[in-house]
């Protein structure tokens, strides 16, 4: 009986589509499923940003994942990564998404929304957008189960998996049987296992204690591996609950604030060499953040400052114009009008065809001039 209800559950969720309203639609022709579309969502400063890479996060269930799950990343953007969100479709959402047979075997449909996803989903996205070489996969229910699944098949293709609310007994808990073999393995991702604890049926805290139970014999993954039961939520609330709880860890101290840059000018890089350290990647700041911190340390008369992370924008985006303007606006302050000229000449030649700052360096050019 209880697999009956937790079924007919699971098919109600399949219910809840409706039309995503933060992405793209795009069609793919595929060698594994015909004609498939997903939905892809750009952060906010994906246009302002032009020679910035982002993280890209592939989410199942993209009819009633995608938009909470994207305006969430888009929102927490600057105190998270900001990230390119693709949401993956599915036409037989139980067929494709549920990833082993009773008799414990990959269950073929499921096999073939894989390969999809790895051979030709995550190569378009990397061919047609700035992709940072940092990658996440996540799913909720039977996209949870799918992206254990993921992690057991395709551990190297991800850097992070976040697997909520997974059913671990279908399948006849085969996926409990597969996890010695993919934690032995080196090299090894991060993953999160997250659970409701609010539930009428006995799986979700028994996946939790089995896992937890699991993870003590591999004392090695204590960093990167996480299973965790989340009090007060269910079914439906662990995925967006989860989702902020994994990125608080993740992404934590993201945020650099103005003090410490204030007392020490290499506070600023040494902030980005920690958060490289441990996402695995070069983590690079945005033109806007340091367009911000020029701006501040100016205004409060660090021009030493203002100047060490004004070259620290030319390190990262030598051939950016916006790099020269901050180093003009450095010159200028400094009363270098010689210098000012020079910096606002090369970001002119590298405007492109962005008429308004053009205009903008161009003016400046004028009245710099004017002062020489």
């Amino acid at each position: 009986m209880k697999k009956v209800l937790l079924l007919i559950f699971l098919t109600a969720l399949s219910c809840l589509a409706s039309a995503n309203q933060l992405g793209k639609t795009i069609k793919l022709k595929s060698k594994y499923l015909g004609e498939r579309e997903i939905v892809v969502s750009l952060p906010a400063n994906y246009q302002q940003e032009p020679f910035y890479k982002f993280p890209v996060m592939y989410l199942t269930d993209a009819f009633s994942q995608f938009d909470h799950t994207a305006s969430t990343i888009h929102y927490y953007s600057g105190g998270y990564s900001p990230m390119i969100v693709v949401g993956i479709y599915t036409q037989d959402r139980w067929g494709e998404l549920k990833p082993y047979t009773e008799d414990k075997k990959i269950n073929p449909k499921s096999e073939l929304l894989r390969q999809f996803i790895i051979e030709e989903v995550k190569p378009y996205i990397e061919k047609h957008y700035r992709t940072e070489d940092y990658s996440i996969f996540a799913g909720h229910s039977l996209g949870g189960s799918f992206a254990s699944h993921m992690y057991l098949q395709s551990a190297s293709e991800f850097d992070l998996f976040l697997s909520f609310a997974a059913n671990f007994a279908m399948g006849n808990e085969a996926m409990f049987d597969k996890m010695p073999a993919a934690f032995s393995k080196p090299n090894q991702p991060k993953i999160y296992f997250q659970f409701e604890q609010v539930s009428p049926f006995p799986t979700p805290l028994k996946s939790f204690h089995t896992l937890s139970s699991m993870l003590l014999d591999y004392p090695a993954l204590t960093d990167t591996h996480r299973v965790q039961l989340l009090e007060g939520e269910d079914h439906m609330s662990v995925t967006h609950i989860g989702l902020i709880k994994a990125f608080n860890e993740i992404y934590r101290d993201w945020f650099l604030y103005i003090p410490p840059v204030l007392a020490d000018k290499h506070a600023f890089e040494k902030h980005y060499e920690t958060l490289s350290k441990r996402m695995g990647y070069t983590v690079k700041p945005t033109q806007s953040n340091l367009s911000e911190f020029v701006d501040i340390l100016l205004s409060q008369k660090k021009i030493d400052a203002a100047e060490h992370v004004a070259n620290q924008a030319l390190k990262h985006y030598s051939q950016s114009h916006f790099s020269y303007s901050l180093l003009a606006d450095v010159a200028r302050i400094k009363g270098d009008r010689k210098d000012e000229i020079a910096q606002l000449n090369k970001a002119i030649s590298l405007s492109g065809k962005d008429h308004e700052r053009l205009s903008s360096y161009q003016q400046k050019l004028v009245e710099a001039k004017k002062l020489l």
